[in-house]
């Protein structure tokens, strides 16, 4: 029945695949930061109307969940597409691929749809679309939070918050990877998590300091000098460590600089471990404030969690992805240097990120684009859709495997609880 099926699917999805590259051109097209993909969710929306697929809007500001009923309600699957582009020279730039993701996200919810396979699964699908998984632009989210408009500053966080994922089982969220993958998919792996932590020092009073060694500046390249020889030189036992960096200087070429910005980025592979290190650090700025006497003020941003991935949901995307490229065209690996807020929704839930190809240039480099728009569209499609009809036909017997053997590394509330005791403001005069 599955084979039969998957056929049957894997036609439909060939038919279809003029417009689904169409449509992932026009919004590589209409790149849009975090939090503001207006234009995005409004093309989701009318294709989602246009193939009479039922959805709801709004949470985030801009995310969209389509969903698709099955025979049974349960299990219910989340597959998941990042709306938001990179800020770039002109503007902006989809240069992290975010475009093919809502492609095959589209793709896959219209192939369903349309050969009405999904009559004969037991399940839900939900697709949804979601906002700000790039952390850059920060101060602008700032601004969204302290509107009330939001109240975490990455997409899948806000959306975790609002209950978003609470009747969802399991999730995948298929990337395109770098150039190097040719025509070929990378599955597995652990990414990193981080914190982000921008430290102020400022002069108290509008007097001139007495001596060069008093300005924010000195003080600032002071700390980096400290940070590298106390922490960053001596990896973290559990392998967590710190990139500083000084971002910002206001003052005159002729005059006294009157505050200096440093951005440290706590990178690790344990949400304990990073937070033990950042309240190091935290002492270490308190001692430089204490013996300068500037004023300091330290700024902890949430960034995103470490991903774990799910080991039989992998093995079964691995299995259709061999049926149709070949085990020699597929990678795996343990360990990923890249970070993604779905690490956040790992700590509860299973998932998975699979990384495909078709694609050349290195992610969020400006010449990142579609090589070949056949393997980096149409071949995920029909990846994720195999691996969907695995998940929800014969009673559904794997999804239901999965959800009974996962163990979370945390629950939901504690998760919150987290994000809430990172984000943090300290102010010392």
């Amino acid at each position: 029945m599955k084979n039969n099926l998957k056929k049957r699917i894997y036609k439909i999805i060939d038919d279809l695949a003029g417009n689904i590259i169409a449509f992932g051109e026009k919004i590589k097209n209409i790149p849009e930061t975090g939090f503001c993909e207006y234009k995005t969710s409004k093309e989701i929306r009318d294709l989602f109307r246009y193939y009479q697929i039922p959805y709801y809007h709004g949470k985030a500001i801009t995310a969209i969940k389509g969903r698709i009923l099955c025979k049974a309600p349960e299990p219910r699957i989340g597959i998941i597409g990042e709306m938001d582009a990179l800020p770039a020279p002109q503007g902006c730039k989809h240069s992290c691929g975010h475009y093919v993701e809502i492609a095959i996200l589209l793709g896959t919810a219209i192939a369903f749809k349309t050969s009405g396979i999904y009559k004969e699964l037991c399940g839900t699908m939900d697709f949804f679309a979601v906002p700000a998984e790039e952390f850059v632009n920060i101060e602008e989210r700032m601004k969204l939070r302290d509107a009330n408009k939001i109240k975490f500053i990455s997409g899948k966080a806000e959306l975790i918050r609002l209950g978003e994922f609470d009747n969802i089982d399991m999730a995948i969220l298929v990337h395109p990877g770098d150039g190097e993958l040719g025509n070929r998919i990378l599955l597995g792996g652990r990414t990193l998590g981080f914190i982000l932590k921008k430290v102020k020092f400022f002069i108290k009073c509008d007097r001139e300091p007495l001596s060069l060694k008093e300005n924010p500046l000195n003080i600032a390249l002071s700390l980096v000098g400290d940070i590298n020889s106390r922490v960053r030189n001596q990896k973290d036992k559990d392998g967590v460590w710190v990139v500083p960096s000084i971002k910002e200087i206001h003052s005159f070429r002729t005059a006294f600089p009157q505050e200096s910005e440093v951005e440290i980025l706590i990178k690790g592979e344990d949400i304990p471990a990073l937070l033990r290190l950042s309240k190091k650090l935290d002492s270490i700025i308190k001692e430089k404030k204490l013996k300068s006497g500037m004023g300091v003020i330290i700024q902890d941003y949430p960034g995103h969690f470490p991903l774990y991935q799910d080991r039989i949901l992998t093995r079964l995307f691995y299995e259709n992805a061999a049926d149709l490229i070949g085990k020699s065209n597929i990678l795996m690996k343990e360990i990923l240097p890249d970070t993604t807020d779905l690490g956040d929704l790992s700590s509860f839930m299973p998932v998975i990120h699979p990384l495909t190809g078709g694609m050349e240039g290195i992610r969020h480099n400006e010449d990142y684009q579609v090589k070949d728009p056949y393997f980096a569209y149409i071949i995920p499609i029909k990846i994720l859709a195999g691996t969907l009809i695995d998940l929800l036909t014969e009673k559904s017997i794997f999804a239901r495997v999965i959800k009974n053997k996962y163990k979370p590394v945390f629950s939901k509330e504690r998760y919150i609880e987290l994000q809430n005791s990172i984000f943090k403001r300290q102010i010392y005069l």
